[in-house]
């Protein structure tokens, strides 16, 4: 399972995020869940944080994909009302929760407008490779 969380600033409103993975998303206008992912919902608040969970090892043995897979993250501050930097954090999870990777993360530079679906606006990309040990890259 991989764990992708976003959070801003408490003097930030409002960041409206969206996060895709093959050809469906879920974040703000998407839908709250997928085939493979769950959307912890749009978080309004300042200082706040939204969760997605995509569950990696079911579509991998679905036959979704073999080696690698790219995750698309978006990012944009709802009516343009936020400013500055946001973050996004993933981990891949064991059943329990528990981390069974390095976190990774990255400042983001949300767009002056929410992000719509499908296909949001990039703010960054996660690419999962899996050889002898699998390898998380997250870039901006």
């Amino acid at each position: 399972m991989l764990k992708a969380e976003y959070t801003w600033p408490l003097n930030q409103p409002d960041l409206d995020t969206a996060t895709q993975f093959f050809a469906e998303a879920v974040g703000y206008g998407c839908s709250s869940s997928a085939t493979y992912m769950t959307f912890t919902g749009d978080d309004t608040s300042s200082g706040g944080k939204e969760t997605i969970r995509i569950q990696l090892g079911k579509s991998r043995a679905d036959g979704k994909w073999a080696k690698d897979v790219t995750i698309l993250f978006g990012a944009g501050w709802y009516n343009g009302r936020g400013k500055g930097p946001a973050t996004l954090r993933v981990v891949l999870e064991n059943t329990a929760g528990s981390a069974i990777s390095e976190v990774l993360q990255v400042a983001l530079n949300p767009a002056n407008s929410e992000p719509r679906c499908p296909g949001p606006p990039i703010s960054a990309t996660l690419k999962i490779d899996v050889g002898v040990k699998t390898k998380l890259t997250l870039s901006v």
